[in-house]
């Protein structure tokens, strides 16, 4: 079959369009006007992502797809730190060599010194990374960003993990305080 010349082609396409609106008009009943469907609804605007392999800045500080992204509702200790070094090593524990997906969810407040970048809320593998985080003692929640983190800090804290001190255990040899009771009067 020997393809159309380029004139004869726009033709059958021309064709082919008064056919296929004919075809709808006669589908139509006769007095019925052609009603137009309404428009559809936008969709909600989705908050912008960042997904990709990420680099560890700081204990609570990630840079994905090139985006500064601050993990939102916690704070680590500063990487100046022993303390924050440790927390960045277990963010990178915590991360392993899986990308992750960082809902962002608005500018962080500029600061003196410090490159502006994103509050945003991050999961690698479906696991919430700063509910992570403080769940293995080295992040605290901020309570001002809501409670979310606030149970997994206190079972942190009670359980001595991370950067939180171990409980005191009795000494060996030592009995177990007694609770004071009140005396009896007798009588």
């Amino acid at each position: 079959m020997k393809p159309l010349p380029f004139a004869a082609r726009g033709t059958a396409l021309a064709i082919t369009a008064a056919l296929l609106l004919g075809a709808c008009a006669d589908t139509q009943t006769e007095g019925a006007q052609t009603a137009l469907p309404p428009p559809a609804a936008p969709a909600p605007a989705r908050a912008d992502h960042a997904i990709g392999r990420p680099t560890v800045v700081e204990g609570d500080v990630l840079e994905v797809d090139g985006r500064r992204v601050r993990l939102q509702a916690i704070d680590a200790p500063d990487v100046a730190t022993r303390t924050g070094k440790r927390s960045l090593i277990e963010l990178r524990r915590i991360i392993g060599l899986e990308p992750v997906n960082c809902e962002l969810l608005e500018l962080e407040p500029p600061a003196p010194k410090v490159q502006q970048g994103w509050i945003g809320r991050c999961t690698s593998e479906g696991v919430d990374i700063a509910q992570e985080l403080v769940r293995r003692g080295w992040a605290r929640a901020l309570q001002r960003y809501g409670d979310s983190y606030v149970i997994e800090e206190a079972s942190a804290r009670a359980a001595g993990r991370g950067m939180w001190p171990k409980p005191a255990a009795p000494r060996p040899g030592t009995k177990p305080a007694k609770p004071r009771t009140a005396a009896r009067k007798t009588g």
